[in-house]
């Protein structure tokens, strides 16, 4: 300690405060860090929360977007160079308001909304397969576009849902669960389209989005603004 001193007060000055730099001690923890303590009375309702909230986004975005000549046939059009820079378009149009919208709504706001958004977008497709097929194309680049703002979130949400003790475990969770959950969703795709129909596995899909709206009204956490600590 007393060699610490001397080297601040040799490079920085000999009448450096440290009681004022040290600042509010941090509160005692006894976390661990572990998996169980992510499910701990405090924690487990932010945990399961943000295991839902980021599986019921990416379940529906990968199975499509793995798939989707699939998707665009039912529109009866295919992949071209106007269709794919379209949908391109409003990929990166979405991830620039995305960052827009992290930055100027409330968390609680921006994950409920979008999730209510794309699924009023792509619930047509399953609830009403036999509409105007320029409607639903017009639905399908809306749900595009939300789906890549609301992927902004998935950077910036997860870390903010715990403690400074459980982020890197919670973090870790979280995006571990999410790929697994968007590699099963992707695998069940094609086999839910062969033996349930388009209409029905998209519809399924739109479940996702509505299940991740009603978990986010009732679970998500206010965390804009927080300190991380």
């Amino acid at each position: 300690m007393e060699e610490a001193r001397a080297v601040v007060a040799r490079y920085i000055g000999p009448n450096v405060d440290f009681e004022s730099v040290r600042g509010t001690p941090q509160s005692e923890t006894s976390s661990s860090g572990s998996y169980r303590d992510l499910f701990s009375h405090e924690q487990w309702r932010a945990t399961t929360f943000g295991i839902l909230y980021y599986n019921c986004q990416v379940i529906p975005y990968f199975a499509i977007y793995t798939f989707l000549p699939v998707v665009l046939a039912k529109f009866a059009m295919d992949e071209s160079v106007t269709v794919d820079g379209l949908l391109t378009g409003f990929l990166f149009l979405g991830s620039v308001a995305g960052l827009w919208c992290v930055a100027r709504f409330s968390r609680r706001a921006f994950v409920t909304g979008s999730f209510v958004v794309m699924a009023l977008a792509l619930g047509p497709m399953g609830l009403w397969p036999g509409g105007p097929k320029l409607l639903l194309f017009v639905l399908f680049l809306v749900f595009t576009l939300v789906m890549s703002a609301a992927s902004n979130l998935d950077q910036v949400y997860p870390p903010e849902l715990f403690p400074t003790p459980l982020r890197g475990s919670g973090v870790g969770l979280l995006n571990g669960l999410s790929r697994v959950g968007s590699a099963i969703g992707t695998f069940l795709l094609p086999l839910s389209i062969d033996h349930l129909g388009f209409a029905t596995s998209m519809t399924i899909l739109a479940g996702f989005l509505v299940l991740g709206a009603v978990v986010s009204a009732a679970w998500a956490p206010e965390t804009a603004g927080a300190a991380l600590e």
